[in-house]
C-alpha cells in the first residue's frame, strides 16, 4: 500500500466560474493482494456548469508519480455545458513493495 494523493489541476482552457472537487474525501483504499482492483472516484462540479471544464488530474507517491501502483497515473476529465459529476476510474495494481495506506485526498 501507499500513501496515494490524487491532485486535480484546472485547465487554463476552462471558465473561472466554478469548482471542482473529489466528492468524498479522504477515502483509504486497501491494495490488493494479487492482481488489480477497479476504483471509482466521484469528481463534482460545483457552483457553475455553464460552458465546457476541462481538468487534469494525476496521482502522486511522495510527490512523484504513483507509477507501479495505480493505473493510469494522470489524465484529464471533461465537464460538458451542465454536466455536475464526472467518474473516474483508476486500476489499484499490488506490488511486493510495503507501504502505507492509499488514502485520495
Amino acid at each position: 500500500m501507499c500513501s496515494l494523493h490524487l491532485t486535480l489541476t484546472v485547465s487554463k482552457r476552462s471558465s473561472f466560474y466554478f469548482y471542482v472537487v473529489f466528492q468524498a474525501v479522504p477515502v483509504t483504499i486497501e491494495e490488493p493482494g494479487s492482481n488489480s482492483m477497479e476504483v471509482k472516484l466521484p469528481i463534482v462540479r460545483n457552483a457553475g456548469t455553464i460552458g465546457t471544464v476541462v481538468v487534469q488530474w494525476q496521482a502522486t507517491v511522495n510527490g512523484e508519480l504513483a507509477v507501479g501502483d495505480i493505473l493510469p497515473t494522470s489524465g484529464e476529465v471533461t465537464f460538458a455545458p451542465g454536466e455536475t459529476m464526472k467518474m473516474l476510474w483508476v486500476e489499484i495494481l499490488a506490488d511486493d513493495v510495503p507501504e502505507i495506506t492509499e488514502v485520495r485526498t
